[in-house]
């Protein structure tokens, strides 16, 4: 995608477009540009039976599918390198089945429906690209008999895979994650009303809009991600928006917000 330094100014106000938000703690303005180590996978958890982020506490790692896998790789020893979090999309179509799990992937692009009881095989298939590495420490040898028992556990459990495991289907629309988890964060809860709000005036029906938990970087907030992309912004306010909308669609990235790294 092409650069380019500034954000475009809005072409209109929507009603809010100017509005001033008012933060109790301060916003950072930092470079942003490398502030996020963009992860290799992002799994978006969209049935936990939760109606609305406010629901949501501030830490989650023991709650829901999350906190399975969460239990699985540290009991395991697996090395899962993904950035796990809650998605409660625009439409709130999140439905918890009783043993039955949702999620989006990227940047694999997919929704996975499968069944709880499968969720090693998820983590096997999905989340575990390479073969466990031993870790390096000058003042403790590698236990190499202990990763490789680890790695042929993990293969054995990849040989059970069957199709019939996943229903896995590809994602048609664009995603827009805007952080809103003020239960972790005043400022991500305060500013992502205004975003959602501004976003919901300009956006066409291919674009489908959700509210994310805690991605990092609070000081940074609003924290805007566009999928299938993996464009990943910060200090956005309202009046970024149709700027961020508009360049996104001319297939460029703005330099000022950018929190991922350039040098690449």
């Amino acid at each position: 995608m092409k650069i380019i330094d500034k954000c475009p100014k809005p072409r209109f106000n929507t009603g809010c477009t100017y509005c001033d938000v008012n933060f109790t703690k301060p916003i950072s303005y930092d470079n942003l540009n490398s502030t996020k180590v963009l992860p290799s996978k992002h799994l978006l958890y969209l049935s936990h039976g939760l109606k609305d982020i406010s629901q949501l506490p501030s830490k989650y790692n023991n709650f829901g599918l999350l906190g399975d896998i969460h239990n699985l790789s540290t009991t395991h020893k697996w090395d899962i390198k993904s950035l796990n979090s809650f998605l409660f999309l625009e439409d709130h179509k999140q439905v918890e089945v009783e043993g039955k799990e949702t999620i989006y992937l990227y940047p694999d692009n997919v929704k996975i429906e499968f069944d709880a009881t499968n969720l090693k095989k998820f983590m096997v298939k999905y989340l575990i690209t390479e073969k466990i590495k031993p870790v390096y420490n000058p003042f403790k040898p590698n236990d190499t008999k202990q990763i490789d028992l680890i790695n042929e556990e993990i293969e054995s459990i990849r040989n059970e895979i069957t199709p019939q495991d996943f229903n896995e289907s590809k994602i048609i629309n664009n995603l827009w994650l805007i952080c809103g988890h003020g239960n972790r964060d005043e400022r991500c809860g305060t500013i992502a009303p205004y975003l959602i709000n501004e976003l919901k005036q300009i956006k066409s029906p291919k674009d489908q809009i959700g509210v994310v938990s805690h991605i990092g970087g609070h000081a940074y907030a609003g924290n805007v991600i566009i999928y299938p992309e993996n464009i990943w912004y910060g200090r956005v306010m309202p009046d970024k928006i149709q700027g961020i909308y508009e360049s996104y669609n001319k297939g460029e990235i703005i330099q000022e917000l950018y929190r991922g790294d350039l040098t690449h």
